[in-house]
């Protein structure tokens, strides 16, 4: 038996609808990802300044939010949780980076640097922004 007899040929058609569709969801991905890409930053407004300079890389990050907390590596510390990871930076010539929000107290990152003096870690730089 030979079907293809009773077949017809149907020339090929572009659907649109499903190209719509496919554009439709790959946009959809691409907003998502913008969106939730900066979810699991946090937001610190540095202070100004104007002699600031450009700093080494630092071994170790310390932000200081403006409600005081602080965080090493995004993970919420404590100023005794603090001593002990800067326990291996001791004595050696690492440095740490305090970016510290411009409401936050003075008395904190005082805290942090004396902290980080009395450890015996020679660099420790604070984040700004040049003022133009």
């Amino acid at each position: 038996m030979d079907f293809r007899k009773h077949l017809k040929a149907v020339p090929p058609q572009f659907d649109i609808v499903p190209f719509g569709n496919v554009f439709f969801l790959v946009a959809v991905f691409f907003l998502l990802a913008f969106f939730f890409s900066g979810s699991g930053s946090l937001s610190v407004a540095v202070p100004k300044w104007v002699t600031s300079d450009m700093a080494a890389p630092a071994d170790l990050t310390i932000i200081v939010t403006s409600e005081n907390i602080m965080y090493v590596n995004k993970k919420l510390t404590t100023l005794r949780e603090l001593k002990d990871l800067l326990v291996p930076l001791a004595g050696s010539p690492s440095a740490i980076l305090i970016k510290a929000d411009h409401r936050a107290s003075v008395g904190c990152i005082v805290d942090i640097w004396n902290l980080g003096r009395s450890m015996g870690i020679g660099r420790i730089n604070m984040a700004t922004d040049r003022e133009e």
